[in-house]
């Protein structure tokens, strides 16, 4: 359901700046779900259905940089995952 223009998005460099934003962005927004590991071992994260996924995994390792970040900026209906 993501569309392939999203899909085909690419991520420019990274900057020390841009890591930053990230990881306060991950310990704000992300982290109570998915874990400071990105394991997705939190209480929270556990009891959603379906559960938070582990970040370090390679299904979620296979998807595009596009399609990690349409589901950041839209979320995922019917799910514990909203939009940012």
């Amino acid at each position: 359901l993501i569309p392939s223009a999203a899909r085909a998005r690419v991520s420019p460099p990274g900057t020390d700046e841009t890591l930053r934003e990230g990881l306060e962005h991950w310990a704000d927004h992300c982290a109570s779900c998915h874990g400071n590991d990105g394991s997705g071992q939190t209480a929270i994260g556990q009891g959603l259905y379906p559960k938070a996924p582990a970040i370090p995994l390679p299904t979620t390792q296979s998807l595009t940089d596009g399609t990690l970040v349409y589901i950041i900026e839209e979320g995922v209906k019917i799910t514990g995952m909203p939009a940012w």
